[in-house]
């Protein structure tokens, strides 16, 4: 039996940006070499951007695994095994806190790729989730690297009453971009396109009912990011 030597490639990717809660990579990855297999150790930190304390229970949803690794998460006080892909508790998150008890754990004899998506949702509003995506490359020999992409477009004010505004100020690159709006049932209510150069666009909202929204910039058929829009006359 022989220690396996392994690079790793961690993509940390928002793919639905919550209206309370902001994800970062938490410590440096750990890895510790065994004798069959090594185990990976990817902490997330999750901060309450709202103005209350929230309640969030997370989901694991794993897209590609490895051939004879296991995989687990921790959650507050709580570990759980491989089988349980939602979490019993919820953690509660104070207002302008950030949690650091996430860990999404990796037990790896092998080469591979292993992709799983874990949301953050909060008991207390369903359309208020967190989705994050981990990537993870193992390969015979190298070292670890870590990138993270969280870029995002800010919407404000949010709720809205007579226009919003969309800033994709962090966005670059962009070649054809539009503003995208579906209600929550998936119907499209709104399309725009807008200019790759200003970085900032305008939605008025005179002819929306109150209610919940799904808001996203798109660039040449890509979706780059969505949010959640309210809207209160």
């Amino acid at each position: 039996m022989k220690t396996i030597i392994t690079s790793i490639m961690l993509a940390c990717s928002v793919l639905l940006m919550s209206q309370s809660l902001e994800c970062v990579q938490g410590a440096d990855i750990e890895k510790w070499e065994g004798v069959e297999a090594s185990t990976i150790t990817i902490p997330l930190y999750i901060t309450n951007t709202s103005g209350t304390e929230v309640d969030i229970n997370v989901e694991r949803s794993v897209a590609s695994n490895i051939g004879g690794s296991t995989n687990y998460f921790c959650w507050g006080v709580n570990c759980y095994d491989p089988s349980t892909s939602v979490s019993a508790n919820g953690q509660t998150i104070e207002s302008g806190a950030t949690d650091q008890t996430f860990k999404a754990y990796l037990e790896s004899a092998s080469e591979g790729v292993f992709i799983a998506t874990y949301t953050f949702k909060n008991a207390n509003d369903i359309f208020d989730e967190l989705e994050v995506t981990i990537t993870v490359n193992i390969t015979p020999t190298g070292v670890a690297e870590l990138s993270i992409d969280q870029n995002r477009v800010n919407v404000y004010p949010n709720p809205a009453n007579e226009l919003v505004n969309l800033d994709y100020s962090a966005m670059t690159g962009l070649v054809n971009p539009n503003v995208v709006v579906y209600d929550i049932v998936g119907n499209l209510i709104y399309t725009d396109r807008v200019d790759p150069l200003v970085k900032l666009s305008r939605v008025e909202l005179s002819r929306f009912e109150d209610g919940y929204y799904l808001i996203s910039l798109v660039d040449n058929g890509k979706v780059l990011d969505t949010q959640r829009l309210v809207v209160n006359h």
